[in-house]
């Protein structure tokens, strides 16, 4: 997920939950979409609410499992492992930085995308905080071999339990008997063949 080459998507949303109350009550508004693009070329979609003090931001790479190549899991694992360290914080260091300002750190893998973010408060005060911590796990995971077998046992245990999960079996079936061996054939996050033999080396040369 090489964020200097591959295009990705900035999604911004201010008070993006309105009360349910309101939402109830209220008949359906057109969303206001703001759209343009940075000087690196990154489309930045933003919308802006004011009816709660808070703000989404996420982050989202062409970079889903569909770019594993013959290694199922790798768009996952590394996607999991962006949270795991960088050069000046470890993992925990990571989630205490979110939650002391009460922010909520945010990632997602799917087929085509992976996505990372964070919900915070709109004070300026905790914003930068968000946003300062946001951008070091963004633009420099370490991915710390520690880390990397942690991240790596606990995927195998979540392979593991799928395999007893009917409907995670059903799913697979489905998507290898439409796909077979192409890109969309493999399972988002790997089979336990796959992870098992996964090297920190190529999560780092992924991302």
């Amino acid at each position: 997920m090489d964020i200097r080459q591959k295009s990705y998507h900035l999604l911004v949303a201010t008070a993006l939950l309105l009360p349910l109350s309101v939402c109830a009550k209220d008949k359906p508004s057109v969303v206001n979409i703001q759209q343009w693009q940075t000087s690196q070329g990154t489309t930045v979609s933003f919308v802006e609410l004011h009816e709660m003090p808070m703000v989404d931001v996420r982050v989202v790479f062409a970079a889903g499992s569909s770019f594993d190549g013959d290694k199922p899991g790798l768009a996952s694992m590394v996607n999991a492992m962006m949270s795991e360290g960088t050069a000046t914080m470890n993992a925990d260091q990571i989630a205490e930085a979110f939650d002391n300002v009460g922010s909520q750190y945010q990632n997602t893998v799917d087929r085509d995308f992976a996505s990372v973010g964070f919900r915070s408060l709109s004070n300026a005060k905790y914003l930068q905080k968000t946003m300062t911590t946001f951008t070091d796990l963004l633009t420099h995971p370490n991915f710390a071999e520690k880390s990397f077998q942690r991240v790596k046992n606990q995927t195998l245990v979540g392979l593991q339990y799928q395999q007893q999960v009917p409907t995670q079996i059903a799913s697979k079936a489905l998507f290898k008997a439409l796909y077979g061996n192409q890109p969309y054939g493999h399972p988002t996050y790997g089979d336990i063949a796959s992870v098992t033999n996964m090297k920190r080396d190529t999560l780092a040369t992924f991302y």
